[in-house]
């Protein structure tokens, strides 16, 4: 492999991630905000507490990514970065730049598993599958639990013998416990295929175990710390899980994998189980799959399911694939069905290049913090009146968890039970008064009627319009949910 092509293409990626940084304004889960970014504000005392989520009362959520959150921030303050938008996107930043350094560490580490002929490609889209970049510049629990995970397994490739190696290895491990509990699954099945596959010697589990204890330990006092109290966080996240269980929806057992072929983008999604498929038939022994496995059926046995509890394992895909690829060469297919794999593969490639833009370029989610950043980038002079129907305020959009992060001064709510109800006594003369809408209310031609009459014009979206109808292709994206500000002419 071409050693400037490897370097061409790092340093494309670390261009590329920080541009998605910079375009992916605000959460893919209100997790990513609202149990970290909040909950850092509690270090410095800037919040109140009671209006953090539940979690934090029950005191459920380890401190260490908020702690590092308090961190990064302060060090915006060093060097007079005042803008909450430009600090999380430091975080994200951050995370894309790290994301960078970690897939390329694995790739060295994984690259003499795949054929040389394939290794250009396999760095490609170990990088640029189309929702990598979006996923691993989120400074999330599952994106940070993913990367030491990918961390922890290039060290266990590279093969190491020394005692401070494997005390290495289980200090990560214990990090990625500690950035979402569930992971350790994933990282039970790394030690389980190191004692029974790869038979490592009895001192070197030993000393994995020492370094996720020397981690879990640490991260317990600084839970002390940040909590005031005496708290082993593990146990009572358990604890919380099995009392409000009930009040979560529940999905049957098969429904990550139709999360799979739907979010992905079905022929990805095919492919992708197809690949893990090939593997766990042809070699049930690989890595990836005692890692994957495991995780894979404990999720599905939990009733509650979400795309993203997957999210810790996505940078696993590309090498999975390849794997499989490699596998099913092995069956030496005929010339048309090579060359339909060859069609097929550069249609995937083409569908993957419009997808990472939009994916990359576009806000997170349905697009919530870039409508309030657009209104604090008019830099109102007034204050501020806000009026939405429950659940378009970008500022509080569950109606009991209030961004305070992003909140601008001066700023006052009103809420729509029903659009008859907006008139003119609802504009503040003395107040600057945007309309927050959902496409699905402002589409409606009574709703234009009404909006004209007050005067109304429409100052942005929350995601780009020229996106749309690629979103709307994809067909998992709530395009109605889409929000549209309104400002009085």
């Amino acid at each position: 492999m071409n050693t400037v092509t490897n370097k061409f293409i790092v340093l494309f990626a670390l261009l590329w991630y920080s541009a998605t940084a910079f375009f992916s304004i605000g959460y893919f889960h209100p997790d990513e905000h609202y149990q970290i970014i909040e909950f850092s504000q509690v270090i410095d005392r800037e919040i109140d507490v009671a209006s953090l989520p539940w979690e934090f009362r029950d005191k459920i959520r380890p401190s260490v990514q908020p702690t590092l959150c308090n961190l990064i921030f302060k060090a915006c303050d060093t060097i007079y970065i005042d803008s909450h938008y430009t600090k999380t996107f430091v975080l994200r930043l951050l995370t894309g730049i790290f994301a960078v350094f970690v897939i390329s560490f694995f790739f060295e580490a994984s690259k003499n598993l795949v054929k040389e002929q394939y290794r250009t490609w396999y760095l490609i889209i170990s990088y640029f599958l189309w929702f990598l970049p979006f996923l691993n510049v989120r400074f999330s629990s599952e994106t940070w639990a993913g990367l030491f995970l990918l961390l922890s397994v290039s060290l266990v490739l590279q093969r190491r013998t020394s005692l401070i190696s494997f005390l290495l290895i289980g200090i990560i491990l214990g990090l990625v416990f500690e950035f979402r509990f569930q992971a350790g699954i994933a990282s039970a099945g790394l030690i389980l295929w190191l004692i029974w596959v790869q038979k490592e010697h009895l001192k070197h589990i030993l000393m994995i175990g020492i370094g996720g204890l020397m981690a879990i330990m640490a991260c317990t006092l600084l839970d002390f710390w940040f909590y005031d109290a005496w708290v082993f966080t593990p146990l009572q996240y358990m604890m919380a899980f099995a009392n409000e269980a009930a009040k979560f929806d529940e999905s049957p057992w098969f429904e990550y994998f139709k999360y799979i072929l739907g979010y992905s983008f079905w022929p990805f999604g095919v492919l992708i189980l197809a690949s893990y498929l090939v593997l766990i038939f042809r070699n049930p022994k690989s890595l990836f799959i005692w890692i994957s496995l495991p995780f894979l059926l404990v999720h599905s046995c939990i009733g509650h399911k979400e795309l993203r509890f997957l999210f810790p394992l996505i940078n696993f895909i590309p090498i999975v694939c390849f794997l499989a690829f490699q596998e099913a060469k092995e069956f030496k297919p005929n010339k048309s069905f090579t060359s339909i794999l060859k069609v097929s593969g550069y249609l995937l490639l083409f569908i993957n290049g419009i997808a990472i833009v939009v994916a990359s370029l576009k806000p997170a989610d349905i697009g919530r913090m870039s409508i309030t950043k657009q209104i604090f980038d008019l830099k109102p002079t007034k204050p501020i009146n806000l009026i939405a129907f429950e659940g378009s305020n970008p500022f509080d959009p569950y109606n009991f968890l209030v961004a305070n992060f992003y909140m601008v001064q001066d700023i006052s709510f009103r809420n729509l039970n029903q659009l008859n109800d907006l008139d003119s006594t609802w504009i503040d003369n003395e107040k600057q008064t945007f309309l927050v809408l959902k496409t699905k209310d402002a589409i409606k031609d009574e709703t234009q009627k009404l909006l004209n009459h007050l005067r109304f014009k429409k100052l942005g979206q929350s995601v780009p319009e020229p996106f749309m109808p690629l979103l709307k292709l994809y067909g998992h994206f709530p395009e109605k949910e889409v929000l549209i500000v309104y400002g009085i002419e």
